[in-house]
């Protein structure tokens, strides 16, 4: 995360530098370690930003690498799993399942309840990546990983990426040296195999949201969609912020009132979240090379390459029919949840058509973001949104989510 904004991210080490001199990471955790609490978070701080990472979170998961790196020299056999933004379940156990609101999910959560009510309350730009990685994606690299260091076959992997990364310009100069490449470092990301921008996630949610209208909303305006030419504006944002800050603050007081003090809790702490971690500082556009993450997935046989994706790519198939209900040819109207009997006599033979124009059994970004939004749905508002839903603009919604108890 600190490296510098729009730039390819490799699988390596990234050093430290006082001016000329390498970091001992080891020694500045010790020195952090024994100050006090407000001293050690203030110098983090400092040496964080001058060094380029926009919190004390992000640089305390670097040097937690350049520790393990050290005990991997002395023999201990390592590697380092780097997730991005681990969202919800894409295939096992359920399609769109989410334990927590961390992240992404917390996210899609603000933009359900109104936290996001304009796009003045966006602080990033549109065609900046957004890089999302499905959990249980996430939970096979990390398997793949360890068994490839099992195996002794971490350091060869290692080297084969760091050979492929060189033939694309990769590492770059302030890269670590080819004897660190002999730790396997493992991106599990999608910015460089399947990227999605903010603009296309920001109107996947709008247009799930739009068709299933929330039980509850701290701003009932319609939200917009976003386009290529939005510039988040600084002022604009902080002004919405504050609104959204009074807004959060009444709904605190109304839900301890009728004794929901652990919602009123999650409900608070969930904004400040966003007021955190929703800011331009985080805004980076990386994009992670996944070199080893394909070498991962060629050690696999082939029937394990199907049951453990590690790469999210265009073409994947959908997650099984069977175990997630109707496929997206057994339609009926039952399935639809429109206003009035006119616009599902309307949507039917649309929804039809867009079937026959779209590859069967495809999971597109779109179909995952509105599975992932169900599950939010069920957790946010304890209700089912239908597995197909037409808005009143003729907008199709499906999803794969299945809420189990």
């Amino acid at each position: 995360m600190n490296q510098p904004r729009s730039s390819v991210v490799d699988e390596q080490l990234y050093p430290l530098m006082f001016g000329a001199t390498p970091v001992d990471c080891q020694a500045l955790v010790q020195d952090l370690l024994v100050l006090p609490a407000d001293a050690a978070n203030t110098r983090a701080t400092a040496l964080g930003l001058r060094w380029g990472f926009p919190n004390n979170y992000t640089f305390s998961k670097h040097l937690a690498e350049q520790l393990v790196w050290q005990h991997h020299k002395h023999g201990l056999p390592a590697a380092i799993v780097r997730p991005s933004l681990v969202c919800s379940v894409a295939y096992d156990p359920i399609p769109g399942y989410i334990g927590n609101w961390a992240g992404p999910i917390g996210a899609a959560a603000a933009l359900a309840i109104g936290f996001y009510h304009s796009l003045g309350c966006v602080s990033s730009q549109p065609l900046h990546v957004w890089d999302c990685m499905p959990a249980d994606m996430v939970a096979n690299a990390i398997l793949a990983t360890a068994a490839a260091v099992t195996a002794g076959r971490s350091s060869s992997i290692a080297s084969k990426a760091a050979t492929a990364a060189a033939k694309t310009g990769q590492p770059t100069e302030t890269s670590s040296s080819s004897e660190d490449q002999q730790m396997l470092i493992v991106h599990s990301s999608s910015s460089s195999t399947y990227p999605l921008t903010l603009m296309e996630g920001w109107n996947y949610a709008v247009e799930f949201v739009q068709v299933h209208k929330p039980k509850f909303r701290l701003s009932w305006v319609k939200l917009p969609k976003m386009t290529a030419s939005f510039q988040p504006n600084p002022k604009i944002v902080h002004r919405e912020r504050r609104w959204t800050a009074f807004k959060v603050r009444l709904a605190c007081c109304l839900l301890k009132l009728f004794g929901l003090r652990r919602a009123a809790a999650r409900l608070a702490s969930g904004f400040d979240a966003l007021c955190v971690y929703g800011t331009s500082k985080t805004d980076k556009d990386l994009a992670f090379s996944a070199h080893a993450l394909q070498l991962l997935e060629q050690q696999l046989p082939a029937d394990e390459q199907q049951q453990y994706r590690l790469v999210m790519r265009p073409g994947m198939p959908r997650p099984n029919a069977a175990a997630v209900g109707s496929t997206a040819g057994e339609f009926s109207s039952k399935h639809l949840q429109a206003g009035s009997a006119a616009q599902v006599e309307a949507a039917e033979p649309l929804l039809t058509e867009q079937q026959q124009q779209q590859p069967k059994g495809v999971l597109t970004w779109r179909r995952y973001y509105h599975s992932q939004l169900a599950a939010v749905y069920s957790m946010l508002f304890r209700s089912s949104a239908p597995r197909v839903a037409c808005g009143a603009d003729g907008v199709i919604v499906e999803h794969d989510f299945v809420s189990v108890k």
